[in-house]
């Protein structure tokens, strides 16, 4: 909203305590108006510039006059400043916003000013929405008025901010008519004429105010003006130049915190995550009210998951549930602060730890924590360098200064290359895994970011079919399905999300489903005979992820310390072929094609069987090979090969029997998994316990 000309007068405040407003020196009722005895010099001066003020913002108000904007408690206002006024005007505004503050001495309004505005420049980030909107409530429960002062145009505020704030106050830089206003509100009388302005684009309400109470005839101030314009003009430039050179040393003072407002209750799908999450929010509690030893709270955890699942939403949400302040970082962050130095590196990384302990109790979370791999696998150029970032990286999650109160999450898409020093006790000791959500889930992750539109409509389907996709998928397929109803001028529509999601032939689903079941519990029902707890789940999916229908997953490693144990593993890896052959009827392409699929895992393990046990000596010169070498060996020593597949053979049968021996209960499993595209432990515990007999524990012959 631009300047308009106005001769509005505000009213006077009737409010002032007579004994302050004694004290100033004012017998009048508007303590801005001249006072008719003398007038201490830095008083008139302040008085000058208030006014100013107040006559800018009554031009800026344009129909809608200030006074109204004042008696409007509660009411936000958002005002826009010249980045060219290179003075702070927050306190000014604030007393101006707030008659009712009067008691207080006019030269010391700064106390509170900015707990309702702030000069950062806005940031199109949820941060800044949930403190608008907590400042805004905050100022209509005390009766005041919420503002928030900008430096800069309109228009770099968001469209979405701008909603926000129902007033908008824009100055700009001076222009010849509203200085001329402004001087006749000063002095009372009309410009002379004849008179002229030079540039006005750097002069401040400060300048004007200096220059009509220091001249004899405040008309006569083109020489001051000119004077203090080119003034201005150098030090706007000084200012740029400051503020340059402070983003480039932005890293040493730490990342500023925030404060989020999700919570875990939204998350869906990360049931592990949440579970701890929410005992960390217990003892967490326990620890700020005295209760709980900060040695008793869990000061390190790695979120761990594939790209898109939400493992910085679930730090956001721990935050926002505990109360505390999350911090940022990351080694990229941190990697390029500054010119990327070695120095620069730790110097931020150390100033972002700082800020955290300076916040605590808090949460910093570490992204990308798989950049700082496992130091014996470096080397190259760049060896020493991250190794010393690494090491810094060790000392500050279990130096000897100690980190009280801030808890650490770090984040990676790949635990295993993350350095195993950073894991241990005392660090990152807790491993938490985000895995890809079930139908349910992204039934709940859709409702979540669909809010109230398609209310009432079934979501399942889509939910089932877009198996093995992440939250950030749901997000994005919301967001479209909301571009292509915008576009038509509508309301969102079920088959806007199902256009996002891509449409797959039911009938070429429902068999992948039905041979992916078959060949699942296959594994998962030998795996559970031969190690019982292992088997955490397994899962159908309606979309291939990485080539796979479905998978099965277990707890832990496969422990192989014995020859049993090998073989047991063989006939575990090959459960899948079995299942198809034994009650589908014939073996279905998938299992048997790369060094990835079912058989190529079980010929690599058999050959390290034999190896492993070569009683002979026969394979010495393999002892210290790699898989990658034994996968070529196995196509060119005919005798390895040999050995390994009458291994595989042997193998194969057993798990046809033994799978035979469970028909009952493969039935039933297979059935349950195919109604509810997911199965865990648990089902399986149950289920094979009533079998009379545990096959695999008679062992493979060798």
């Amino acid at each position: 909203m631009p300047m308009t000309h106005t001769t509005e007068t505000l009213p006077a405040i009737d409010n002032v305590d007579p004994e302050i407003a004694n004290d100033l020196g004012y017998d009048q009722v508007d303590p801005l108006d001249e006072p008719p005895g003398e007038e201490p010099f830095q008083r008139k001066l302040q008085r000058y510039k208030l006014r100013i003020l107040r006559r800018l913002l009554s031009h800026a108000a344009g129909e809608q006059a200030l006074s109204e904007i004042v008696a409007a408690k509660g009411a936000c206002v958002l005002v826009v400043l010249p980045r060219e006024w290179t003075e702070q005007y927050e306190a000014g505004i604030s007393w101006l916003l707030h008659p009712d503050r009067t008691q207080d001495d006019i030269a010391k309004l700064t106390a509170n000013a900015r707990y309702y505005s702030s000069s950062r420049l806005i940031k199109d980030d949820q941060e800044t929405v949930d403190r608008i909107a907590e400042t805004i409530e905050q100022a209509a429960r005390n009766g005041r008025v919420a503002f928030k002062v900008h430096k800069g145009t309109i228009d770099e505020v968001p469209s979405y901010l701008k909603a926000i704030f129902r007033y908008q106050l824009v100055l700009t830089p001076f222009i010849p008519d509203v200085l001329e206003d402004v001087l006749e509100d000063l002095t009372g009388s009309e410009k002379p004429s004849g008179l002229g302005w030079p540039d006005l684009k750097y002069v401040t309400p400060d300048h004007i105010a200096m220059a009509a109470a220091t001249a004899a005839d405040p008309w006569e101030i083109s020489d001051f003006l000119r004077a203090a314009g080119e003034a201005g003009e150098k030090r706007f430039r000084e200012l740029i130049e400051d503020l340059l050179r402070s983003r480039r040393r932005g890293a040493k003072a730490g990342p500023e915190p925030i404060y989020p407002t999700l919570r875990l209750e939204t998350l869906h799908g990360m049931d592990e995550a949440r579970a701890w999450a929410e005992d960390l929010i217990e003892d967490l509690t326990a620890y700020k009210a005295g209760d709980l030893p900060w040695s008793q709270v869990d000061r390190g955890a790695l979120v761990h998951g594939q790209p898109g699942v939400g493992k910085t939403i679930f730090a956001q949400a721990l935050a926002g549930s505990a109360g505390l302040p999350l911090i940022l970082g990351s080694v990229m962050r941190w990697q390029s602060a500054g010119k990327g130095y070695l120095g620069d590196c730790l110097q931020a990384m150390r100033a972002c730890f700082q800020q955290a302990i300076d916040h605590a109790p808090s949460i910093l979370f570490i992204d990308e924590v798989d950049g700082f791999v496992d130091r014996d696998s470096l080397n190259g150029n760049g060896h020493e360098y991250w190794r010393q970032v690494t090491n810094a990286l060790l000392e500050l999650l279990y130096g000897v200064e100690g980190r009280e109160g801030v808890v650490v999450v770090g984040a990676c898409n790949n635990p295993a290359k993350v350095d195993p020093a950073i894991i241990r006790s005392g660090r990152l000791d807790r491993s938490v895994e985000i895995p890809l959500p079930d139908t349910e889930a992204l039934k709940g992750i859709l409702r979540y970011h669909l809010g109230n539109e398609l209310d009432g409509e079934n979501l399942t389907p889509i939910a089932r079919m877009s198996q093995g996709s992440t939250g950030a998928d749901v997000e994005r397929w919301v967001r479209g399905a909301r571009r292509r109803a915008r576009k038509e001028k509508r309301p969102v529509a079920i088959e806007d999300l199902r256009a996002e999601t891509g449409p797959v032939l039911p009938d070429y689903v429902l068999k992948n489903r039905e041979v992916t079941a078959v060949h699942e519990i296959g594994h998962a029902i030998l795996y559970e005979l031969a190690w019982p707890g292992i088997v955490e789940e397994v899962r159908l999916l309606d979309r291939p992820v990485n080539g796979a229908w479905g998978w099965t997953k277990l707890k832990t490693k496969v422990p192989m310390m014995t020859r049993d144990d090998v073989e047991m593993n063989l006939v575990c890896l090959l459960g899948g072929r079995a299942a198809e052959v034994l009650f589908l009827g014939e073996q279905m392409s998938g299992s048997g094609l790369g060094g990835h699929s079912d058989l190529g895992r079980a010929a690599i393990a058999a050959a390290l069987g034999e190896i492993e046990f070569d009683e002979k000596h026969r394979f010495v010169h393999l002892a210290c090979a790699s898989p990658e070498m034994i996968s070529e060996r196995l196509t060119r020593d005919g005798r390895l090969h040999e050995l390994v597949q009458e291994k595989l053979i042997v193998a194969m049968e057993t798990a046809q029997r033994d799978l035979q021996m469970c028909s009952e209960q493969f039935q039933v499993l297979e059935k349950t998994l195919l109604d509810l595209g997911r199965l865990d432990g648990a089902n399986f515990v149950v289920l094979t316990n009533s079998s009379p007999e545990r096959a695999l524990h008679t062992r493979v012959p060798c």
